[in-house]
């Protein structure tokens, strides 16, 4: 995989999507939608209020409404991942006569990407959909066999399932458009892709690591990135796709930083909380002894610092409340918290193939202090 690698195909027994690397722009989507024989299907494009008040936007947009299509907009942000915003979404396509000839694309990052699936694959019992990632985050993570989910009470992806693309579009260039809050959400990401088992792609970040902090990359890198991200990630999800043993590694830190994140209600930043809670379960394994050593751990932490991530819980979260919190987890069984932890820093413990293990009390509090 490399930069000059401009399609990837994504297979899986019956069905297969491209992920094509180049820019987004009308003609690109046009072109996009005539191969995959779309050409005939009418075009609901949904995204958020950050996506859509951006001038990179305007031209896609004045394309579609050309064509006769529409455009729906939410609230960006997490609180808009409910059932509340799937029935809105439901209605307005139902109320603008959109029928199973319909084609969904998804101009977007997390939260409009469940939306729109969730959307597209329950609308008339299905419709195809294109997703355009917008962030470091979702092209390094969400274009590769995701799992889509609708936040419950303060229970995150508490209504979830399995699902991929027809296509994806990957266009690095909407990163100039991120702000470095959202821009440190791919980092983060992509810190949990190092510990998961590439050396290679480890080395490269640590020599790359001051250039991606002050966002110094060229095209030609940050492509690389997103590449690496998404090769990384199908390795593990093309052996386990529907999660029932390696593909829980995935999960790492998970746990946690589901709890810290709703404990919040979602007024902390989603890479601030990725970056404290890959710590603490860090600490998990080294308590544990599962082989991730101090040193392992230092290295982690410098890595984040250098990349001007947290990595300590804020003062005022309350540990037994987030306790609690990860005890509804949806990953858990029996009420049993359980993590998926690392070995070394590249690659993640396999507890006997099952991949995850329970935690007690007393171990995640003493990794939380």
């Amino acid at each position: 995989m490399n930069p000059n690698q401009k399609i990837i195909t994504i297979p899986w027994e019956n069905f297969s999507y491209p992920i094509k690397y180049w820019e987004a722009n009308w003609q690109h989507v046009k072109k996009i939608i005539d191969i995959l024989w779309f050409s005939k299907r009418r075009i609901a494009l949904i995204t958020d209020s950050n996506v859509k008040k951006l001038k990179i936007t305007w031209a896609l947009i004045e394309w579609l409404w050309l064509q006769n299509n529409q455009i729906f907009v939410f609230s960006a942000g997490e609180p808009s991942k409910n059932r509340d915003t799937y029935n809105f979404l439901q209605d307005w396509l139902l109320e603008k006569r959109y029928w199973r000839d319909s084609l969904v694309i998804a101009l977007w990052w997390w939260v409009v990407w469940d939306m729109a699936w969730y959307v597209a694959d329950t609308h008339n019992r299905w419709v195809p959909l294109i997703q355009i990632p917008t962030t470091v985050l979702s092209q390094a993570d969400s274009s590769i066999w995701w799992k889509v989910g609708i936040d419950v009470w303060n229970l995150k992806n508490a209504i979830w399932a399995f699902k991929q693309p027809n296509a994806v579009i990957v266009d690095v260039w909407w990163l100039n458009t991120l702000t470095d809050e959202h821009y440190r959400n791919g980092m983060a990401e992509t810190v949990k892709h190092w510990v998961l088992g590439d050396k290679d792609f480890f080395d490269w970040l640590v020599d790359n690591v001051s250039d991606i902090a002050t966002r110094n990359l060229n095209n030609e890198r940050e492509t690389y990135i997103a590449q690496k991200n998404c090769k990384i990630k199908w390795n593990v999800v093309m052996q386990d796709p529907e999660e029932q043993w390696r593909r829980k590694t995935l999960n790492y830190w998970h746990t946690v930083w589901h709890a810290v994140e709703s404990a919040s209600n979602y007024t902390l930043p989603h890479w601030y909380c990725v970056a404290i809670w890959m710590q603490v379960a860090g600490r998990v394994a080294t308590l544990l002894k599962t082989g991730f050593t101090n040193c392992d751990l230092d290295n982690q932490e410098k890595l984040l610092k250098k990349l001007w991530l947290p990595t300590t819980i804020p003062e005022w979260q309350n540990i037994e409340e987030l306790i609690q919190i990860m005890i509804w987890d949806k990953k858990n069984i029996r009420w049993e918290i359980r993590f998926t932890l690392p070995k070394h820093i590249w690659g993640m413990s396999d507890f006997w193939w099952e991949w995850v293990t329970s935690v007690n009390k007393e171990v995640i509090m003493e990794a939380m202090q």
